[in-house]
């Protein structure tokens, strides 16, 4: 968490210039799942946790190979 704690802060001040009622409903969210309200159970991170969001993800595959999805139309270079 003290790894991506920076990315976070700056993640999280881009949320709330770009869409301030986004960023107060998952600061809200946030601060409900730390006051142990919306969690199944507890988590041991749950009060280091620096986002807003409730999940980071991370793409690795920067390019993707060409590929048809079941209802997408034909993909070519």
């Amino acid at each position: 968490m003290d790894q991506v704690q920076h990315s976070e802060v700056l993640c999280n001040a881009i949320m709330a210039l770009i869409s301030p009622e986004l960023y107060d409903s998952g600061l809200k969210a946030i601060e409900l799942i730390k006051q142990g309200q919306e969690m199944a159970k507890p988590h041991p991170h749950q009060q280091q946790w620096p986002s807003i969001f409730i999940a980071s993800q991370v793409i690795v595959n920067r390019v993707t190979p060409p590929h048809r999805g079941l209802r997408g139309v034909p993909y070519t270079l």
